[in-house]
């Protein structure tokens, strides 16, 4: 799928580079210059969301079956900037240094903590804040996702989250006003 994405976008850019020669040898204005700055620096920015969300579900195992929670938290942050900002929703994630966590597919693990997230971005009001925690609890590493701002409707089963979880080994989690999973953790040695 980034593939077929960035074909058209690769196309465009060379396109964009023909135009820009032509304009170059029949003279152009400076609004016709600024015009075609403005397009490659959006397919830039376009290329660069796409290669982000590529590394992104990209899996970073630190060990056979084992990832770093807060590191994969961390990057799903990144990558909803744009979204978030676009929505008027503040996101901020509080990470302890994650011990690893283990999982059976761990390039499962991205796209669910992914879903999280944007289950609650999608259910939060304009003006309002999510915030994002990970943490050890007893022998689990555990991501939770708080929504605060004005109340909206929580749903208490989702069939996607519960089928990712199954698939990477962690097991949903609800708490007062907040969802997460946990995933079983490895102890330091």
């Amino acid at each position: 799928m980034l593939h077929d994405a960035r074909n058209p976008l690769n196309a465009i850019s060379i396109h964009v580079e023909i135009l820009e020669e032509k304009l170059r040898k029949s003279g152009t204005s400076a609004s016709v210059d600024s015009n075609l700055r403005a397009i490659r620096a959006q397919l830039l920015a376009v290329d660069e969301i796409l290669k982000s969300y590529a590394e992104f579900i990209r899996p970073r195992q630190v060990g056979e079956g084992q990832f770093s929670l807060s590191k994969i938290v961390e990057d799903a942050v990144k990558l909803l900037g744009h979204e978030c900002r676009r929505k008027n929703v503040e996101i901020s994630a509080a990470l302890e240094p994650s011990r690893s966590a283990r999982s059976p597919d761990c390039s499962s693990v991205p796209p669910l903590v992914l879903t999280l997230l944007l289950r609650s971005l999608d259910r939060a009001p304009s003006g309002s804040k999510i915030k994002v925690t990970v943490s050890a609890e007893n022998s689990d590493e555990v991501v939770v996702v708080t929504q605060g701002g004005p109340e909206v409707e929580r749903g208490s089963h989702d069939p996607a989250l519960e089928a990712l979880c199954g698939l990477c080994g962690g097991r949903p989690i609800r708490r007062e006003g907040a969802s997460g999973v946990a995933f079983p953790g490895i102890q330091p040695s």
